[in-house]
């Protein structure tokens, strides 16, 4: 299982706020293996029509969370350990975007620079042979390139969404993480 809720609210003529919520709990693996994040972003922005079909917009943005990973299928190789690995992490970013929107439709491009940093590492997991309390320690600083597409359709207050995003570590291009994902969403407009 993994959501997101995203929310923006204007709140002058050209500022505004904006609060991201994602959760990670996917199902157990047949072996019991499993993992779990969260991650609570909050940013304040400028917006701007540029045209009255074009806005631009840009935030700076904070988040924190934290993600635990239990992988009791490594127990039988490595004896002596829990298997489990968690960490917090924080992240600073800044994120521009610019969004055609008309006729109850809009296509938004953005891009996001972030640095992600990992701290209060702990565990005692051995996975392909490393143990990945180290391998995090050597990497707890990342700094991540992600563009996006959002996609939204509907007139009023109901709509749908549809956003791709892929996601490049600048810093370290073998780090292991998701490089992409594709959500589907409802949008819902309070004013």
């Amino acid at each position: 299982n993994q959501g997101e809720i995203q929310a923006a609210r204007g709140l002058t003529d050209s500022l505004a706020l904006q609060v991201n919520l994602g959760f990670v709990n996917p199902k157990a693996e047949d072996n019991g293996n499993n993992g779990s994040g969260t991650l609570l972003e909050v940013g304040l922005g400028y917006y701007r029509n540029l045209t009255p079909s074009l806005l631009f917009d840009v935030y700076g943005l904070h988040g924190a969370g934290s993600v635990d990973n239990h992988f009791p299928s490594s127990l039988a190789a490595s004896p002596g350990t829990t298997g489990k690995i968690s960490a917090e992490m924080s992240r600073f970013g800044v994120q521009p975007s610019l969004t055609l929107h008309g006729g109850g439709f809009s296509v938004s491009g953005s891009i996001r620079l972030s640095a992600l940093h990992y701290r209060k590492i702990e565990g005692s997991l051995i996975f392909a042979g490393e143990n990945q309390v180290d391998y995090l320690n050597r990497h707890k600083s990342q700094t991540l390139f992600e563009p996006a597409l959002t996609f939204r359709a509907g007139g009023g207050k109901v709509g749908l969404q549809i956003q791709l995003v892929r996601s490049v570590n600048l810093t370290d291009s073998d780090f292991r993480q998701d490089d992409g994902v594709a959500t589907v969403g409802i949008n819902i407009r309070f004013r």
